[in-house]
C-alpha cells in the first residue's frame, strides 16, 4: 500500500471519529432539552395547582362576603319594618366628590437683568404674583395724620408684607403716604414710586423682593431705605441723591462695587451692605458712622480713608490678610471693630490696635493667628486696655489684671529686645569699621606692591633697551668699520657749525 493511500485512510478514520463525537454531543443536548422541558412542565403544573387553590380561597371569601351582605340586608329590613310609620327613614349619604385640583399659578417672565458676565446671577424659579388693588391697599393703611393746613386727615403709612404683590402701579394714587413697607413680595418694577405724588416718602422698605435696579432718583424726602435681599448687581452713580438720607440697607444682594451715595452732601450715617460680592471699600460716604461690609470678598480697606467719622465697622468674613492698609484718619473715633473670620496670619496685627484710643469692642476670633496663640484673650486685651468686650464676651477684672501683667512683661521683653538690637548694631558697626580698616590696609599694600612692580618692570625694560642698543651698535661696527670711524668726525663738524651759528646769534641779540 502506498503512502498516499495510508494518508487517505487515516483522514477517513479521523473524520469518522469527529462525526461520532458530534453525534454524541447532539444526543446529550437533546437529553438536556427534554429534561428542561419536563422541569418546566412540572413547574407549570405546580403553579396551576397553586392558582387553583388561591382561586378556591377567593371564591370562598366572596361567598362569605355575599352571605354577610345578605344577612345585613335582612337585618336592615327587619329594623325598617319595626320602625313607626311617622318616623322618616334615613336617606343614603351623598357621595363626596373630591375637590378639583387647583391649577398652579402661571410663572411670570423674569425681567431683564443687567449684564454681568464676571458675576452671573443664579437662575430664579419665580412664582407669579398678584396686582396691588385698592382693597389690598385699604387693608394695610394706618397712622392717620393731618394733611395740608390741617383741615383734613389721611392715612400716611402702608404696610403690606408677604402679600405676593408684583405690580404697584396704583400706589401714586395715594399721595399722602409717608411710610411704605412692601417687604417680602414679588415686586420687580419700582418706577411707580418715582412719580410726583410719591416724592414725599420718608421711609421705604422694599426688602426681600425681586428688584434688579434701584431707581429712586426723584425722592427728595427719603431718610431711610431698605432694599436688602433683592437682586441688585450694579448701582447707578445717581441712584441715591437724597439730601436727607441717613440710613441705607443694601445687604444680601449681588453688588460688586458700591456707588451712588459718595457725595458729602448726603448725610448718610448707617450703611449695611453685608452679604454681597464687594471686593474693596471704594465709593463710601464721608459721613458714615456705622458700616457693615461683612460677608463680602474684600481684600483692600484703603477706601476707608474717606470715612472721617466712622465709629463702628464690621468686616468679618472677608479676605483680609492684614491691617496694614487700614487708614488712621478715623481710628481716634472708632469704638467697635469686627475683623473675625478673615485670613489674618501675623500676630503683628495686634500692634495696630494701639492706634484705637477709644476702642471698646473687638472681634478677632477665627483668624489663623488666633489658633496658635496662647492666652488669646489676655494677649489681645493687653494691647488695648480700653476694650470692654472681646468677641462678644465681656472683659472681666481678672482678665484686665492679667493683661496688665502681660503688658508689663511684654514691655520688658521689648526693652530687652531693643537693647539687644542696639548692642547687635553696635557690634555690627565696630565689626564693619574693622573690616573696612583691614580692607583699606590691604588695598594700600596692594597698591604699594603694584607700584614697586611697575618700577621694576620699567627698570628692566630700560636695561633691556640699553643692551639692545649696545648690541646693535656692536653689530653695525662689525659690519662697517669705516662708517664707525667717519661718524665721530662728522659729529665734530656738526658741533663746530652749531657753535658758530650760536655765537652769531648771540652777537645779533647784543646789538639789538
Amino acid at each position: 500500500m502506498s503512502e498516499e493511500e495510508e494518508e487517505i485512510e487515516e483522514e477517513e478514520v479521523e473524520n469518522e471519529e469527529v462525526e461520532q463525537e458530534e453525534d454524541e454531543d447532539v444526543a446529550e443536548e437533546e437529553v438536556e432539552e427534554k429534561a428542561e422541558e419536563e422541569e418546566e412542565q412540572g413547574k407549570e403544573k405546580e403553579e396551576g395547582e397553586e392558582e387553583e387553590a388561591e382561586e378556591g380561597k377567593d371564591e370562598e371569601k366572596q361567598e362569605k362576603e355575599e352571605e354577610k351582605d345578605k344577612n345585613e340586608e335582612e337585618e336592615n329590613k327587619h329594623e325598617d319594618e319595626e320602625k313607626p310609620e311617622g318616623e322618616e327613614q334615613k336617606k343614603p349619604e351623598e357621595e363626596i366628590k373630591p375637590p378639583e385640583e387647583e391649577k398652579p399659578p402661571e410663572k411670570i417672565p423674569t425681567p431683564p437683568r443687567p449684564p454681568s458676565p464676571e458675576h452671573p446671577l443664579p437662575d430664579f424659579d419665580d412664582e407669579a404674583g398678584d396686582q396691588l388693588t385698592a382693597d389690598v391697599v385699604a387693608s394695610g393703611l394706618s397712622l392717620l395724620q393731618s394733611t395740608g393746613e390741617g383741615l383734613s386727615q389721611a392715612y400716611t403709612k402702608l404696610t403690606l408684607r408677604g402679600k405676593k404683590i408684583d405690580n404697584i402701579t396704583i400706589l401714586p394714587d395715594y399721595r399722602h403716604l409717608r411710610h411704605i413697607d412692601l417687604s417680602n413680595n414679588y415686586i420687580t418694577d419700582i418706577t411707580p414710586l418715582n412719580k410726583e405724588p410719591m416724592s414725599n416718602i420718608i421711609t421705604l422698605d422694599l426688602s426681600q423682593n425681586r428688584i434688579y435696579f434701584s431707581d429712586l432718583e426723584k425722592h427728595t424726602s427719603l431718610q431711610i431705605i431698605n432694599i436688602s435681599r433683592n437682586r441688585l448687581t450694579d448701582i447707578n452713580e445717581n441712584a441715591f441723591p437724597h439730601p436727607y438720607l441717613t440710613s441705607l440697607d443694601l445687604s444680601e444682594n449681588f453688588i460688586v462695587k458700591l456707588n451712588g451715595f459718595s457725595s458729602p452732601k448726603i448725610p448718610l450715617k448707617f450703611l449695611d451692605a453685608h452679604g454681597n460680592r464687594i471686593i474693596d471699600c471704594s465709593g463710601l460716604n464721608p459721613n458714615i458712622q456705622q458700616l457693615d461690609l461683612s460677608k463680602n470678598r474684600i481684600v483692600d480697606v484703603s477706601g476707608l480713608s474717606v470715612c472721617n467719622k466712622l465709629q463702628k465697622i464690621n468686616l468679618q468674613s472677608n479676605r483680609l490678610v492684614d491691617f496694614a492698609t487700614l487708614p488712621e484718619n478715623f481710628l481716634d473715633k472708632c469704638v467697635e471693630i469686627d475683623f473675625q473670620r478673615n485670613l489674618i496670619k501675623d500676630m503683628k496685627v495686634l500692634e495696630r490696635l494701639k492706634l484705637f484710643p477709644k476702642l471698646k469692642s473687638v472681634h478677632l476670633k477665627f483668624n489663623p493667628f488666633t489658633k496658635g496663640l496662647e492666652n488669646y484673650r489676655i494677649e489681645v486685651i493687653s494691647y488695648v486696655n480700653t476694650i470692654q468686650k472681646l468677641d462678644g464676651k465681656k472683659v472681666t477684672e481678672d482678665e484686665l489684671a492679667a493683661s496688665t501683667e502681660r503688658k508689663e512683661q511684654r514691655d520688658e521683653e521689648e526693652k530687652q529686645k531693643k537693647e539687644e538690637e542696639r548692642q547687635k548694631k553696635e557690634e555690627e558697626r565696630l565689626a564693619k569699621e574693622e573690616e573696612e580698616r583691614i580692607k583699606k590696609e590691604e588695598e594700600d599694600q596692594k597698591k604699594k606692591e603694584e607700584e614697586e612692580k611697575r618700577k621694576e618692570e620699567e627698570e628692566e625694560k630700560r636695561r633691556q633697551e640699553e643692551e639692545e642698543a649696545a648690541e646693535r651698535a656692536e653689530q653695525e661696527a662689525a659690519l662697517n668699520p669705516g662708517a664707525a670711524a667717519k661718524k665721530p668726525a662728522e659729529d665734530e663738524d656738526y658741533e663746530y657749525e652749531e657753535g658758530e651759528e650760536g655765537a652769531a646769534e648771540g652777537e645779533a641779540e647784543e646789538e639789538a
